[in-house]
């Protein structure tokens, strides 16, 4: 499943979905929370549990956009009370 995070318009208005390119290669952990809607102390506990992929480039952590979509799929495989049936 592709995420929906970074799509960049057509030239034409509209939204290419059958090949998604992100915006960026690349987000800082402040964007990374800003886009799931967390806390940049959550981004950081997220990564130090494993649960979200980062790297390390001069000393500052940076989350991959793959990293992100990886992340959102393993919440919804993971089901839960509050997921929607699809």
């Amino acid at each position: 499943m592709t995420s929906q995070i970074g799509l960049r318009p057509l030239s034409d208005g509209t939204t290419d979905h059958h090949s998604v390119v992100p915006t960026k290669l690349l987000y800082t952990v402040e964007e990374a929370a800003a886009l799931l809607s967390l806390s940049r102390t959550s981004v950081f506990q997220l990564i130090s549990e494993r649960k979200l992929a980062a790297v390390k480039i001069g000393g500052r952590r940076r989350i991959a956009h793959r990293a992100l979509d990886d992340f959102v799929t393993s919440l919804r495989s993971a089901g839960g009370p509050d997921e929607s049936p699809s």
